[in-house]
């Protein structure tokens, strides 16, 4: 399948203060630009409580020809994680 593949910038990480298998849940936002142009896509994010990305992080945008869009951390730019990781710790009721 073909597709495309552009650097963006993450502007937004919402906790939705649920958790799946003890993985916490997030909503995020990610700005990027094709053809000169600025675009925002939403997805949401499961991850562990002490990798959770900092507004500001560095993130591939991945689009296919059918209009999938996928977002992932680039760990190559140095990613920076969260660092009050309690916070999205499950409680143990």
């Amino acid at each position: 399948m073909e597709g495309s593949l552009c650097t963006g910038t993450l502007t937004a990480v919402n906790f939705t203060n649920t958790w799946l298998f003890n993985f916490p849940m997030f909503t995020v936002e990610v700005n990027y630009i094709v053809d000169g142009s600025p675009r925002v896509v939403s997805a949401y994010m499961r991850t562990s409580a002490d990798r959770v990305p900092v507004v500001g992080s560095r993130m591939i945008v991945l689009t296919d020809e059918r209009g999938t869009t996928h977002v992932e951390l680039d760990l190559a730019s140095g990613a920076a994680f969260e660092p009050d990781v309690g916070k999205y710790a499950p409680s143990d009721g």
